[in-house]
């Protein structure tokens, strides 16, 4: 069990530390909340495309899309909206990231208290089926997110030893 440990998504990995399944979901997720908050005629790539490429449409659009906008509409907190080629990871992103890894690893409790420490009890409620489902879907197409979890002295410590927190510490000095 995972019970004193921590995601370590936010901020201690660049968007070049991320798999392939990390990446298509962080960057769909990204599309998507843009498209959400600029309107149908933003002028952005389609999120549904990447999930597409992998064989996903039907996933997308059934599954990811109504994730989306309940991670959005039921969030307990402000929800950060990056800019598309961003290379910080939000904690919202963190949040999705996660929660699809702990379901694809089959770590069910930790994924529903992630969920119940993000979401309204209702969103939570709507999310997890189709959280479930849709990292089931990544699976099937062999995209498996990995745990990226740690205590919280190695978080400190690891967050020191980041590739982005390195390179925004020496303009500092």
């Amino acid at each position: 069990m995972l019970e004193n440990n921590i995601l370590r998504y936010h901020r201690d990995y660049s968007l070049r530390d991320l798999t392939t399944a990390e990446s298509l979901v962080l960057v769909s997720y990204r599309l998507w909340l843009l498209h959400y908050v600029q309107g149908k005629s933003a002028n952005l790539p389609n999120w549904r495309t990447g999930l597409a490429a992998v064989g996903l449409s039907l996933a997308a659009d059934e599954l990811f899309d109504p994730l989306a906008e309940v991670t959005v509409t039921g969030s307990k907190r402000s929800v950060e909206i990056q800019p598309l080629r961003c290379r910080r990871i939000s904690h919202q992103e963190g949040f999705i990231l996660g929660s699809h890894a702990l379901l694809q690893h089959h770590l069910l409790e930790e994924a529903s208290r992630t969920l119940a420490d993000w979401l309204s009890p209702t969103a939570g409620s709507v999310a997890a089926p189709l959280l479930w489902r849709f990292a089931m879907a990544l699976s099937t197409a062999q995209l498996i997110l990995p745990l990226r979890y740690t205590t919280g002295q190695e978080a400190e410590f690891n967050a020191l030893k980041s590739p982005l927190w390195q390179a925004s510490s020496s303009r500092l000095h």
